[in-house]
């Protein structure tokens, strides 16, 4: 776990209430960069995100998305400009 120990951690933080049960309908996303080598095809970060989703027992609450691709949506939200 120690290679993709921030992915635990960041779906335990988004996912686990104060009470310690699990709260099913939050998610953890990762935002990345679409550019950076380590999230290609057999990448280094592509290997951890392969662990992660194997190893958690609800893998659909994480989650990825590239800032590329999330700046690519809000410009075609005529209600999200201002960002």
């Amino acid at each position: 776990m120690r290679s993709t120990y921030q992915l635990v951690r960041n779906v335990l933080a988004a996912c686990v209430r104060d009470d310690g049960s699990i709260d099913h309908s939050s998610h953890a996303v990762i935002l990345f960069d679409d550019r950076n080598p380590a999230f290609f095809r057999n990448g280094i970060a592509e290997q951890q995100w392969q662990v992660a989703i194997r190893a958690i027992r609800r893998p659909t609450q994480l989650r990825r998305c590239s800032w590329q691709r999330l700046a690519a949506h809000l410009a075609r939200a005529p209600d999200l400009s201002w960002l």
